[in-house]
């Protein structure tokens, strides 16, 4: 998830793993939420969901907010990283991350922004609703729409990088975790830089990537086809920095070569 700020979970731990990096990322564990309904009887997000399709993706909102300031400033910018994402992702990628809605919603997770939801059963004894599994969420718009603004331009994509990661490779991976490894073993992402807006960096002990190697990959992904916020930034440097990773990542996203990669 990020709270990388974001958070993505499994259904068997309710312990966060500090995403709070996001301030930035995708989460990558799920954790239980307040009671916001006094005895828990009543799930915190079943309102009558509007649906918007646009670029081939389909949002669903809370109908009674769709039209309120904060919420249309969310769906514009949401419309604007789905635009981003067609243009520079292969269709075949696009048509995996468009079978499932991305939810939004105003601030179910106060000190979150995105998340991705690995089960049903994390959903359903976190008091949510069920139907959000295997999907992506935003799960507080207004810290979407600012830290995606601040310094996490493709936030959305982290988190859809998190579903394609489950859905189409499967978290078994073995590219994925042997690269993985290999960063930790090698001291990679360590003592490492962060951009955190305004022109401002600064020095972290890790990078966000080192949470594991779901986030590893979402956060390598975030570099490989745009610019992430934690250092390497772009395509070209994690080329440079962490070369088994980019194979890696070079391999799952041109289909073992099948695919052309545009400069960027």
């Amino acid at each position: 998830m990020r709270n990388k700020r974001f958070l993505f979970f499994y259904p068997h731990i309710i312990c966060l793993v500090l995403c709070g990096l996001l301030s930035v990322t995708c989460c990558s564990r799920e954790e239980p939420l307040p009671d916001t309904n006094g005895n828990g009887s009543t799930p915190i997000d079943t309102s009558v969901y509007a649906e918007i399709t646009h670029n081939g993706f389909t949002i669903k909102i809370p109908d009674y907010l769709k039209n309120t300031p904060d919420a249309r400033r969310a769906l514009d910018l949401m419309q604007d990283n789905i635009d981003t994402m067609a243009a520079i992702l292969p269709d075949t990628f696009l048509r995996a991350m468009q079978k499932n809605p991305i939810w939004m919603e105003k601030d179910i997770k106060p000190d979150g922004a995105a998340w991705y939801h690995v089960s049903r059963e994390w959903l359903l004894q976190n008091n949510m609703n069920p139907d959000k599994a295997k999907c992506v969420e935003i799960c507080n718009y207004i810290n979407y729409v600012s830290w995606t603004e601040l310094n996490q331009p493709f936030m959305v994509l982290h988190e859809l990088c998190h579903q394609y990661h489950d859905v189409s490779l499967t978290f078994d991976h073995p590219g994925i975790i042997e690269a993985f490894e290999h960063a930790q073993a090698t001291g990679l992402y360590r003592n490492t830089q962060r951009y955190d807006g305004y022109g401002k960096y600064s020095t972290v002990t890790q990078a966000y990537a080192l949470t594991n190697h779901h986030e590893y990959f979402a956060e390598l992904s975030e570099a490989f086809w745009g610019r992430n916020d934690y250092f390497p930034y772009t395509r070209q440097e994690l080329k440079e920095y962490d070369p088994v990773g980019y194979h890696v990542l070079e391999e799952v996203w041109t289909l073992g070569g099948k695919l052309i990669l545009t400069p960027h």
